[in-house]
């Protein structure tokens, strides 16, 4: 489909999608909207930047509001009916923001219970009545655990960043999660690689599920240029330093796993007096 008007999607959603000025669906867009709004399950391989969230936010909305529109709304407390998991609070918040421009006229409650947050404050993001939770796995589950979110009428997960959620260690979590919701759940994994975790939640949770990979998901973009260096027994600063000494146009930006990896190579860098700022969560 060249056009989001040609999605089956709700009037409220068309008029967002308006109001934001989409018209043209990427190729994930065009590709795993029509399955998830058939109700399939899928995995859906995809470059970053390639549009996979909205892929996903708007048939979640539309099959909800459907549910509403019929005559079953939610009425229980602390009990979503999609539940989208996410590797990192960053991530999350992200994905919050991609949900609420399209929420305002589907009048649909969104909320998040994410890593790095109190627990107190987890608890009271997810009272009341509401229909999509975003979620880290980790504290999902203590939720879930406690009794305080319960996942039994959830019609819809799905795996954002799977690859990265899932190397991560969160397989276990994964697993718990999926088992705390119905069994005929619908199942969307969205990822940019497909790493051996990510096959192995496959094989468990969608063996049955639609496979999709858009023409780029094996590519970087394409004004990109990589190099990779070989690191010996962990030494990785001075390679760092050796490829900060090379002249370039601009500045520099380095991406480190954990918030504590970035504070620990800024110290680094200020030692080797290199004037750098931190942008973390």
């Amino acid at each position: 489909m060249s056009s989001f008007s040609e999605f089956d999607l709700l009037q409220s959603l068309q008029l967002s999608l308006k109001e934001k000025g989409l018209a043209v669906p990427t190729e994930v867009q065009q590709r795993a909207i029509p399955l998830l709004l058939k109700g399939r399950s899928l995995v859906a391989v995809s470059e970053t930047g390639s549009g996979k969230t909205l892929a996903f936010a708007l048939p979640i909305l539309h099959m909800l509001k459907k549910l509403e529109n019929d005559g079953t709304p939610v009425t229980a407390e602390g009990s979503p009916r999609a539940v989208v998991m996410v590797p990192t609070r960053e991530l999350g918040e992200q994905v919050s923001k991609v949900f609420k421009p399209f929420t305002h006229t589907t009048r649909l409650r969104v909320r998040t219970v994410l890593g790095g947050t109190a627990l107190d404050v987890a608890k009271r993001n997810v009272s009341g009545c509401f229909e999509v939770l975003v979620a880290t796995p980790g504290r999902l589950v203590k939720l879930v655990e406690r009794r305080i979110v319960d996942l039994s009428d959830v019609r819809i997960l799905v795996f954002d960043e799977a690859d990265q959620m899932l190397d991560q260690g969160f397989l276990p979590d994964a697993n718990l999660i999926a088992g705390a919701c119905p069994e005929k759940r619908q199942i969307g994994l969205f990822s940019a690689t497909i790493s051996t975790q990510v096959e192995k939640l496959i094989q468990s949770l969608l063996a049955d599920a639609e496979m999709i990979r858009s023409e780029g998901s094996h590519r970087v973009v394409a004004t990109l240029a990589t190099e990779n260096r070989t690191v010996s027994d962990g030494k990785r600063f001075p390679i760092l330093e050796a490829v900060l000494k090379q002249k370039v146009k601009g500045g520099t930006i380095i991406f480190t796993n954990t918030r504590e990896q970035c504070d620990t190579l800024a110290v680094e860098l200020a030692k080797q007096n290199y004037s750098c700022v931190v942008y973390r969560g």
